[in-house]
């Protein structure tokens, strides 16, 4: 039998947890699959299940909210053709990265939440954030004066 590999000069899979691995593995088999099959699945999702991979390989040293906002760009070129590769991805995400939600002047507690990656776009979730926030806030805030970032899980416990 004969096997295909697909490495990348900086990603060696010891430097992967194993779910990254996975997920590199997952993708690999996707493009495999239309290397050998000739199945016709588009430049554009070819090129996208590559930056997808090089994304996963290098999400722990680029910024959270980058990670996260490449995410929602490749998943709405690639979710109708792998939509179950994206959902497992999503999730995954959601468990690995969270909000950090705060009052740049301290009139509140920081408040942390899980992502809610079920949106289609980074800026409607960061606005629904926003605005639970200000909702639940104890004083009167400008939803404006409302800072929210991405963070890692294990950096804000």
């Amino acid at each position: 039998m004969n096997s295909t590999t697909i490495t990348t000069a900086s990603t060696t899979p010891d430097q992967l947890s194993a779910e990254e691995k996975g997920f590199s593995d997952w993708i690999d088999r996707e493009l495999v699959n239309h290397v050998s099959s000739r199945k016709l699945i588009g430049e554009r999702d070819l090129n996208s299940l590559l930056e997808l991979r090089d994304l996963m390989s290098h999400h722990r040293k680029m910024d959270p909210a980058e990670v996260i906002r490449e995410f929602f760009r490749l998943r709405k070129l690639l979710e109708k053709n792998f939509y179950l590769l994206c959902y497992r991805l999503r999730n995954w995400l959601s468990i690995f990265y969270e909000l950090e939600i705060s009052d740049p002047l301290e009139r509140t507690g920081k408040k942390v939440e899980p992502l809610d990656l079920r949106f289609r776009d980074f800026g409607k979730m960061l606005n629904l954030a926003r605005h639970r926030y200000f909702e639940e806030a104890p004083v009167t805030l400008l939803c404006a004066d409302i800072r929210i970032s991405v963070v890692r899980r294990m950096e804000s416990e």
